[in-house]
């Protein structure tokens, strides 16, 4: 482990944040701090947020695995041919051209052209 004389002035700063807030949810830091120093504060600080991380650690992976679910839907749907996209952007011009709307046209056709795994 770097010693904090090691540390760049960004690291310092950041590391000296982190515990000068976490002092209001745990005011034990300043005892940390006079005894054994900003490391053994630092190290502390680590273990008092193990619980919140324990707790956050499912919910990250839950998020990530959606948003993996949802980028292979969008890459395995028929929007991503080019043929299909490439009559849908023309159908969808024409029809932004003759409506003079964008919000109509996207309005209205934007949900066809999402869907069209369904439909094809």
């Amino acid at each position: 482990m770097r010693n904090w004389k090691d540390l760049s002035l960004i690291q310092q700063v950041v590391i000296g944040l982190l515990i000068a807030v976490s002092t209001f949810a745990a005011p034990e830091m300043m005892i940390l701090l006079d005894f054994g120093g900003m490391e053994l504060a630092f190290g502390f600080l680590l273990v008092y947020c193990k619980p919140f991380i324990v707790w956050a650690q499912p919910k990250i992976n839950w998020v990530s695995s959606q948003i993996n679910i949802t980028k292979v839907g969008f890459l395995n749907s028929a929007l991503f041919q080019p043929k299909v996209f490439t009559t849908h952007a023309v159908f969808c011009s024409v029809a932004m051209i003759l409506t003079g709307s964008l919000v109509l046209s996207v309005g209205f056709f934007l949900p066809a052209l999402l869907a069209n795994g369904l439909l094809v």
